[in-house]
């Protein structure tokens, strides 16, 4: 049937090509053409978690392989890699090329890229070099996460001066990329480091599909549970190694000494002969009160080091829902923290990570508040 040249056919027309030129966000295809990579088979890995298990394998024929993935829903980008074990019972893994590396004789290698809807195309030569690296084609998340590949793990300035510049500077990047998951991936990571004003006001640049991806869910559901700076600290029933309840703040006493640690964490173990002396100094004083709160997800090594250390005050631990929200509520974006709570719940002070000098400032902030 022909169209008449009108306007709303014309119209109708235009929005027929567009829509038909739209890319499809439920198909993913991974295409390689590698000479020399001395295996039969490929796998495609996401990167976190890690040691996760392959997503998909595909044969390699003639140097050729495949990944071609139909999804029921729209595939939201993620990490990943591909592995490989070559003749030589040798592990391996595509290294690709960042094309905007500064170093043009001796470019910059990385074994990651973003599995992203749409088509991916890797080429290259390993025949004389299996570490050598390769080219990538792909789309827009890729082409913005090696034009900013170090963005995730840049750390948040703490000068407020500095810090309101950079932040600046990342409100605008990602409003000119409002659909960049990279960029979204990187504010999960900065997540505890920024104040919730802060937070908000990144998160708020992203259009709504990626604010309702997987990560942009989990940067709401942390600004829902974390509270404000001034707020009042949140308590939790947790259970100690007896098994029975008992609350992480007691609201008797003046002081709360509250210790964030977990069995498998270096710097929390080397803390605990201070612990163990401030809490000597000040078992007898009744206004104050000592606990540790383990986030170990383990029970079992949670008690075989307290076994093994022998602390005397109050040890609880939470299971895998509580842990969760109070890592977000106290801002545990590391361990060791020490948090000092009065009986209102208000926050009188902080003392993050492990310091030999931690030992002195314990005593000095018990002896002020818990008199």
């Amino acid at each position: 049937m022909r169209l008449q040249n009108n306007p709303l056919n014309l119209l109708l027309l235009a929005i027929t090509v567009v829509a038909s030129c739209k890319p499809d966000n439920k198909t993913l295809n991974i295409v390689g053409d590698i000479k020399g990579m001395n295996t039969k088979m490929v796998f495609l890995y996401k990167t976190y978690p890690i040691r996760s298990p392959a997503i998909d394998s595909a044969r390699v024929v003639n140097n050729h392989f495949e990944f071609s993935i139909h999804a029921d829903t729209v595939i939201q980008s993620q990490f990943g890699r591909i592995g490989f074990t070559d003749a030589d019972s040798k592990r391996n893994g595509l290294a690709i090329i960042n094309p905007y590396s500064p170093h043009i004789n001796k470019p910059d290698l990385y074994g990651d890229f973003y599995i992203e809807p749409g088509r991916i195309i890797f080429s290259g030569d390993l025949s004389a070099n299996r570490y050598a690296g390769i080219s990538m084609t792909a789309g827009e998340q890729n082409d913005f996460h090696f034009k900013n590949v170090d963005l995730a793990i840049t750390m948040i300035n703490k000068d407020s001066v500095a810090r309101k510049k950079q932040i600046n500077r990342y409100r605008k990047l990602i409003a000119d990329n409002q659909h960049a998951y990279p960029a979204m991936f990187a504010l999960y990571n900065w997540r505890f480091s920024l104040t919730n004003v802060e937070l908000k006001e990144l998160y708020d640049e992203f259009d709504d599909e990626l604010q309702h991806s997987y990560l942009g869910k989990k940067v709401s559901e942390f600004l829902k549970n974390r509270p404000g700076e001034h707020d009042l600290k949140p308590n939790a029933l947790l259970t100690g190694q007896d098994d029975k309840s008992s609350e992480m703040i007691d609201t008797t006493k003046k002081l709360n000494m509250i210790v964030f640690w977990a069995s498998w964490c270096g710097p929390c173990r080397l803390e605990i002969p201070a612990l163990k002396e401030a809490f000597n100094e000040f078992k007898n004083n009744r206004n104050f009160r000592m606990v540790s709160v383990s986030i170990d997800k383990n029970k079992e090594q949670w008690k075989q080091m307290l076994e093994l250390q022998k602390m005397p005050w109050q040890q609880l631990v939470g299971n895998a829902a509580d842990l969760e929200k109070i890592k977000i509520q106290y801002n545990l974006g590391y361990i060791p923290q020490v948090y000092f709570v009065n009986n209102k719940r208000e926050l009188i002070s902080r003392v993050g990570g492990f310091d030999p000098a931690n030992e002195q400032v314990f005593k000095k902030i018990i002896a002020n508040y818990a008199k």
